[in-house]
């Protein structure tokens, strides 16, 4: 949520140019701001798709539903807990940050996304975040050193203990301060 500087983040050379981010930097927005409006939107949106994956392509019970190819999986899609388990820690992340941006967002985990969405609590939402990145740990790949390129692609085991341990950070924070 850092856009100081819109020099350097929107080419905005002369006042009255990109005011949405203007009013960023002076601490002058409203919730009608677009870029907060365009932000939350797309966090959301990314989490529908995170849940429409995990609800349409992938079955708990038996693995890939729709990825098969004459029922059998390719070698290249063969590790579905792994791919489950990097959609889940990226549907995590994304909720994490509606949580440290919006304070106490509704948690969406269902697919369709459901019309009545009511705010979940702060510590529930990070509750939730802690518990699902538990059982994400196990199936994740660890990155195989600074060398691995390919790794910097996907989502690994160090980016899913980093986001945990953020996570318990800012858990412990709200318990100090409430």
């Amino acid at each position: 949520f850092n856009m100081c500087a819109d020099d350097v983040c929107a080419a905005g050379a002369r006042d009255g140019k990109h005011h949405c981010i203007a009013e960023l930097n002076d601490f002058t927005y409203t919730a009608d701001n677009e870029v907060i409006y365009n932000c939350y939107t797309n966090l959301y949106k990314a989490i529908e798709v995170c849940n429409r994956f995990l609800n349409d392509y992938y079955d708990f019970d038996g693995g890939w539903k729709y990825l098969a190819k004459d029922g059998v999986v390719s070698s290249e899609h063969n590790n579905p807990d792994r791919y489950q388990a990097e959609i889940r820690v990226l549907r995590v992340w994304l909720h994490f940050t509606l949580a440290t941006g919006w304070y106490n967002p509704p948690l969406v985990t269902t697919y369709p996304t459901p019309t009545n969405l009511k705010n979940t609590p702060y510590a529930d939402i990070l509750k939730w975040c802690l518990s699902e990145l538990e059982i994400c740990f196990d199936p994740l790949a660890s990155r195989n050193g600074q060398s691995d390129k390919d790794g910097a692609y996907f989502v690994r085991q160090g980016f899913a203990r980093a986001l945990w341990g953020k996570i318990l950070l800012f858990n412990n924070i709200v318990k100090l301060v409430y």
